[in-house]
């Protein structure tokens, strides 16, 4: 059921970057929402839909290319569909601390998207509140 709520999400934050005029972002997060379906069915979990998926990603930043910011988006994006469809729980939360949730957030500064912006420190957080409680679970 999470990965149907990121669909939803999907929609509102392209929502959102489109009345912010962020056309990169917007299009990316349209994507989200086939991502999050794909994600939430074993059938669709796999490598040709992860494929296809990282190809759209692509497809879109070519259209939409707002400058670099447009490529780190597109790698984030790309980077969080191959943790979404193969990578364990711990692997995941390393892969938005490092590298997913670092990049929005400074496309979110850039456009001024403060629901972006708070969206990103409650990513980190929790990831990070994941981090401490791993250990007291062993």
């Amino acid at each position: 059921i999470l990965c149907l709520v990121l669909a939803v999400c999907g929609f509102l934050f392209a929502t959102s970057y489109f009345m912010l005029g962020a056309m990169t972002s917007a299009c990316l997060n349209m994507i989200n929402i086939a991502r999050g379906l794909c994600a939430s069915s074993k059938r669709f979990k796999n490598k040709p839909f992860f494929v296809i998926i990282s190809l759209l990603y692509v497809v879109a930043t070519v259209f939409t290319f707002e400058g670099i910011i447009s490529v780190f988006l597109m790698a984030a994006q790309i980077i969080g569909t191959w943790a979404m469809f193969f990578a364990t729980p711990v692997r995941i939360r390393q892969l938005q601390i490092f590298a997913v949730s670092p990049i929005w957030l400074i496309n979110n500064i850039f456009v001024f998207s403060v629901g972006g912006i708070l969206c990103e420190i409650f990513t980190i957080i929790s990831s990070l509140i994941f981090w401490v409680r791993q250990p007291l679970k062993k």
